[in-house]
């Protein structure tokens, strides 16, 4: 080992946590080099500069304060050819309260792909300080103030997503809206597809929708689609917000920032964040990517309500172990997470003994092509929350 790279070696007695971000790597070289040549790779290449070329101003004290560095004993055998690999990163390199997490994840898994080292470079998961976290707090509404708002204190929340998802117009889509009320939902999600097609407008339909839910008495949280490019997603949110809307979604494609500009502009609406889409990061079988438990990590530090978790027994592959990880990471961040892809009553039971009542159980396909219409559909779901002990 040269002495160089020696530098970018500590054991996790020698770091400060509070200082850092830990970043745990699954890697494998292309080019028959160790995980100490891929980890140092990382730790120098994506902060002080090239890791095979010392600039004549890289200082012994420059190093010291802002590398990152392999934490040599968190890791796999650095003289494996793949495994996993635990990087440091310092905080002062982040300005997190202006710039957010999108920077951050340019210097976690940015060019470092570019390198021809790397058969593999996925990450795994993120570990984020106390200090970091209280840069990026937003004060937000959580687990408790949807509880709260909805006066529902123990129960899970029985959701319901509006079918079909694009097609309908406002007046239709109010009608389905009432009947899903009248059947008892807590929560009413419009469907990602649904954005602001011109023959149901968003300022249309959330005037239409929104005065309805003022006017009555039960309490719903309704969930308006607002996925566009970063200003105009902004502009429709301030749309609602001045119409008087309690609830937003954003689908994976908006980006991570965006979550963060929503929450400082309002600290009283629900957010929630639409997963589908996010496997062109988190897929198992992609060499490049992040894992979906450290697009967890990341989501629970944004400001958001709410989080589409994924479904056991439904038609994704989620596993139960890997769901109870996510939603454990959320719930204890006061996020909800939120289950659905094929949710049918039957399901209710094995969600609650897993994942306890702090979570939002959502269905699309059941509520709407029940015989009996919409609201016996939700009202089912209701029922079976009902009979949890």
């Amino acid at each position: 080992m040269n002495k160089r790279i020696r530098k970018f070696l500590k054991a996790s007695s020698q770091v400060d946590l509070e200082n850092y971000t830990l970043v745990e790597y699954d890697l494998s070289s292309n080019q028959k080099k160790t995980l100490l040549n891929l980890g140092t790779e990382i730790a120098i290449g994506q902060s002080v500069g090239n890791p095979y070329v010392k600039s004549s101003l890289e200082t012994d004290t420059l190093i010291e304060k802002y590398a990152a560095f392999i934490i040599s004993d968190l890791s796999d055998p650095l003289n494996r050819k793949s495994g996993k690999v635990t990087i440091a990163f310092p905080l002062i390199n982040s300005n997190f309260e202006e710039d957010g997490i999108n920077h951050f994840l340019c210097q976690i898994q940015g060019g470092n792909l570019d390198i021809n080292s790397f058969k593999k470079c996925r990450v795994n998961s993120i570990l984020f300080s106390k200090t970091v976290k209280r840069k990026l707090y937003l004060k937000k509404p959580g687990i408790d103030g949807i509880r709260s708002f909805l006066n529902n204190k123990k129960n899970p929340l029985a959701g319901a997503i509006i079918k079909p998802k694009i097609g309908l117009t406002p007046n239709k889509m109010l009608d389905v809206v009432k009947k899903l009320i009248d059947g008892g939902a807590d929560t009413i999600k419009e469907d990602e597809i649904l954005a602001n097609p011109s023959y149901c407008n968003l300022k249309k339909r959330s005037e239409i929708i929104t005065n309805y839910l003022n006017k009555i008495s039960n309490k719903v949280v309704y969930l308006f689609c607002i996925n566009s490019d970063p200003i105009q997603t902004i502009e429709k949110f301030k749309l609602l917000k001045k119409i008087g809307a309690n609830a937003v979604h954003l689908n994976y494609w908006c980006g991570f920032g965006i979550f963060r500009n929503l929450r400082k502009l309002d600290k009283k609406m629900f957010i929630m964040y639409q997963k589908s889409g996010e496997k062109i990061i988190t897929n198992k079988s992609h060499n490049f990517g992040i894992s979906f438990s450290a697009l967890v990590d990341i989501i629970s530090v944004l400001g958001l309500d709410i989080m589409h978790a994924g479904m056991i027994d439904g038609y994704t592959d989620d596993t139960l172990s890997e769901l109870k990880l996510y939603s454990k990471k959320l719930q204890t961040n006061k996020v909800f997470p939120s289950f659905s892809c094929g949710l049918r009553p039957e399901h209710i039971k094995k969600l609650s003994k897993n994942f306890t009542n702090e979570y939002i159980a959502n269905s699309g396909s059941y509520v709407n092509s029940h015989p009996d219409g919409p609201q016996a559909g939700i009202k089912s779901i209701v029922d079976a929350i009902s009979k949890l002990k």
